[in-house]
């Protein structure tokens, strides 16, 4: 899957199944563009690739901490291929739900910055009056 640091956000994933193969795919929003589909992993069967999206999907919702026996479980039945996807697709949901947490603390942050100017500067405070 390709990087996009900074303008690109995992929205959710899917599977696809066809007779030969299951696919799991990425929904990634684009701040600078529409969302696209991206291809995270292709398997022979339809039920690992449900387990990978399904994984998937949970982390990206930020339960990470329970999820890692059942992560490394499907890393175990996976063949090489595409347990080494599944990895850089982990990585990516953890990178991007961190990026989120960072942005939501950066913006509590200046919320709070902003808060106490607000205060300083009303009349009548401590260090409005000059």
């Amino acid at each position: 899957m390709p990087q996009h640091h900074l303008t690109a956000a995992l929205r959710d994933f899917f599977c696809e199944h066809t007779a030969s193969k299951s696919r799991v795919l990425a929904l990634v929003g684009h701040q600078d563009g529409p969302d696209s589909l991206q291809a995270v992993l292709t398997c022979r069967e339809p039920e690992p690739a449900q387990r990978a999206a399904e994984l998937l999907r949970a982390l990206r919702s930020g339960f990470s901490a329970p999820l890692e026996d059942r992560i490394e479980d499907l890393y175990g039945r996976l063949p090489d291929a595409p347990a080494a996807s599944f990895r850089q697709a982990v990585a990516r949901a953890r990178r991007n739900l961190a990026g989120r947490r960072g942005i939501t603390l950066q913006l509590a942050r200046t919320l709070g910055r902003l808060r106490r100017q607000e205060v300083l500067r009303r009349p009548g405070s401590a260090s409005g009056r000059h």
